[in-house]
């Protein structure tokens, strides 16, 4: 069943808060909070994670995969056009002697 609750912003925050705590994202923070309200286990996975933690887990990994590709081939790019751009001076020979 899918559910769209209407939160003051308060109560956004403060789910919002307590997710960040659990480290899992607001909506499988409250789906544990409605699980435990009606006083239903949850469905667990391995070593007693729900499902729900489960996928936020495998989600954040995703975006933490995504996102250091994605800047690994920025700091490639920008490596490669400072060399395309670089000027190629020859360096002077200096007497020490004089």
């Amino acid at each position: 069943m899918s559910l769209t609750l209407q939160l003051s912003p308060e109560a956004e925050r403060a789910l919002q808060q307590e997710a960040s705590f659990a480290g899992i994202l607001p909506a499988d923070y409250a789906q544990r909070l409605i699980y435990q309200g009606l006083h239903l286990p949850e469905v667990t996975g391995r070593e007693g994670q729900t499902l729900t933690e489960l996928f936020s887990e495998w989600k954040m990994q995703d975006n933490d995969t995504i996102t250091s590709e994605v800047e690994d081939q920025d700091w490639d790019e920008i490596a490669n056009r400072i060399d395309a751009d670089r000027v190629h001076l020859p360096v002077p020979e200096i007497d020490d002697h004089a």
